[in-house]
């Protein structure tokens, strides 16, 4: 698996099996746990890590890239630090617009959004105690959240940030649909090539998702189904759920 999957997706694979075979052992259904003393490939951090982009990167580049309908949510997490769950709970009476200029706008994290196999629920609190906080909202931010509240009606719905039907945005859909190709139009990623009249399409290296049809989380799926039964049937009875016969027909048969 070092051989083609990298250290970072290692592993999460590793540590999930080697739990799944330490309740074998606990069961006594196998005698030691192959997991124990295998080494794992070293993950080594990449040269300069991160860059953030800059404020002037994010106003004059980044914002008027994203589409008008999603600009607000890009200026929520570059403006005021929000995680993306913090994003999507937010309420309109969470944010505090003074009509006055000259006073500060504000905006408050209460409550999360998660995800759980696709579907966005809402959490009543948040990551952790600190991340109960007042943020302050700077000018560009303000701006962004005042023509979006224009744009829609607090009245029917209170959630700030959703896509265009007034449903939760999910982060797969949003990371396909909006990110990146907006990250491609700004030029901060890939590149824009034209396939025809009026038609775009937009590329960008990512040799982790090109380079493999899955993610851990497809693999620990595919684990989990493997010891969904009982413990003691694939293992036990493992002949006999390939025949498709039951035990007392295979005994006869023998």
């Amino acid at each position: 698996m070092g051989r083609e999957l990298s250290p970072a997706t290692v592993a999460p694979c590793h540590s999930l099996l080697s739990s799944i075979l330490a309740s074998a052992v606990r069961g006594r259904l196998i005698a030691f746990n192959p997991c124990e003393g295998v080494r794992l490939p070293a993950q080594r951090k990449r040269a300069g890590g991160l860059v953030p982009l800059t404020l002037d990167q994010v106003t004059e580049l980044l914002l008027p890239s994203v589409p008008d309908w999603h600009r607000p949510v890009v200026a929520a997490a570059a403006g005021a630090g929000l995680r993306w769950g913090e994003c999507l709970r937010l309420r309109w009476a969470d944010i505090v617009l003074p009509d006055d200029d000259d006073q500060d706008a504000t905006l408050t994290v209460r409550r999360v959004v998660i995800e759980v196999n696709g579907h966005a629920t809402d959490k009543p609190y948040p990551k952790t105690a600190q991340s109960r906080r007042v943020v302050p909202v700077p000018p560009f931010l303000r701006a962004e959240l005042a023509r979006h509240r224009e744009r829609t009606d607090p009245a029917k719905v209170d959630r700030v940030f959703t896509n265009q039907a007034g449903d939760p945005m999910l982060r797969s859909n949003f990371r396909r649909q909006v990110w990146r190709p907006s990250l491609v139009r700004a030029g901060l990623l890939g590149e824009v090539t034209e396939t025809g009249p009026y038609r775009f399409r937009a590329t960008w290296r990512s040799t982790t998702l090109n380079r493999y049809t899955h993610t851990p989380a497809d693999f620990h799926r595919v684990i989990r189904g493997v010891f969904a039964y009982p413990a003691d049937d694939p293992l036990t009875k493992k002949d006999d759920h390939r025949s498709g016969r039951p035990e007392s027909e295979e005994e006869e048969a023998r």
